[in-house]
């Protein structure tokens, strides 16, 4: 089997042909099994897939799963049977809905990173903006805190260290959005500093990640994702005010709509879009 080449063919006969062992990981959106009429959508070997998985990876390797709904939780249960250990989830929250014609507008994506041995997930820095340009408040918060060093010597100075030194002092008690101290004894890093040492070398990845790519203007003039067709924004805007907009399966506030109780105020402040990798089912490759 040659590197860098696409093999369009059913994986449950292309998996056969890698050698043991040879593999880093393995990154699989396989048939969610819940579409109608889909040609894509077709059952495959869950079994036999999932062990050709674990004999093709290297002793640290991962999988990293997309997926959705029964037939997620089970593949996520035969990986843990085969050994697999899992590490983390991610919830990819693309903003935008894929599925308009459904009861609640899903938006996310949900992927489980699993490794076949003791493989380590490294620790990721995402550069400021990129982490936090979705949200303002955040941005906002940030600026005071910053602010907060004119008339803080000892905030100015722990900033200080950091530029100049590259040190970062946890003597700082340790406080929740409630100001109530987290643990006896536990300091933390100053905020200012906490704030010029994410702008410098960036914010540590979370486990939502955001992507808004789909916006870009510079993008989009290239047709970088495709021949997406949609209406026209305006009249999408006076359609959305005139007779609402579908639930969303991304609160910030408890959906109790849902479940008949009497109507709340909900807001949304989702915006923007992302790429979305197509869906393989079965073929072997990228």
């Amino acid at each position: 089997m040659t590197l860098n080449v696409v093999y369009n063919e059913d994986c449950e006969t292309g998996l056969k042909r890698i050698p043991d062992e040879s593999v880093d990981c393995v990154l699989t959106d396989p048939p969610y099994l819940y579409l109608k009429n889909q040609k894509l959508d077709q059952p495959f070997d869950e079994d036999l897939v999932f062990s050709e998985f674990k004999r093709i990876l290297k002793p640290k390797g991962f999988v990293v799963m997309f997926g959705r709904g029964t037939s997620f939780y089970r593949w996520n249960t035969k990986l843990a049977n085969l050994g697999f250990q899992f590490k983390e989830e991610i919830v990819w929250d693309k903003s935008y809905c894929t599925s308009p014609l459904m009861a609640i507008s899903r938006i996310h994506e949900t992927i489980s990173i699993f490794t076949k041995g003791k493989g380590v997930i490294n620790r990721c820095k995402v550069p400021y903006l990129e982490m936090k340009r979705s949200d303002l408040n955040a941005i906002v918060q940030d600026i005071k805190r910053m602010s907060a060093i004119l008339h803080n010597p000892k905030s100015l100075k722990s900033v200080q260290d950091f530029l100049e030194h590259n040190k970062i002092s946890f003597d700082s008690p340790k406080r929740h959005v409630h100001h109530i101290s987290a643990q006896s004894g536990f300091s933390g890093e100053d905020r200012s500093a906490a704030v010029m040492k994410a702008i410098n070398i960036g914010c540590t990845e979370r486990s939502i990640i955001r992507t808004d790519m789909e916006h870009s203007d510079a993008l989009n003039g290239q047709r970088f994702f495709g021949d997406r067709k949609t209406g026209d924004r305006a009249c999408n805007v006076m359609q959305s005010i005139e007779y609402g907009q579908n639930e969303k399966n991304n609160h910030q506030t408890t959906p109790r709509s849902l479940f008949n109780y009497p109507s709340y105020s909900k807001t949304c402040s989702f915006t923007g879009a992302a790429f979305k990798p197509c869906n393989t089912s079965r073929r072997f490759g990228c």
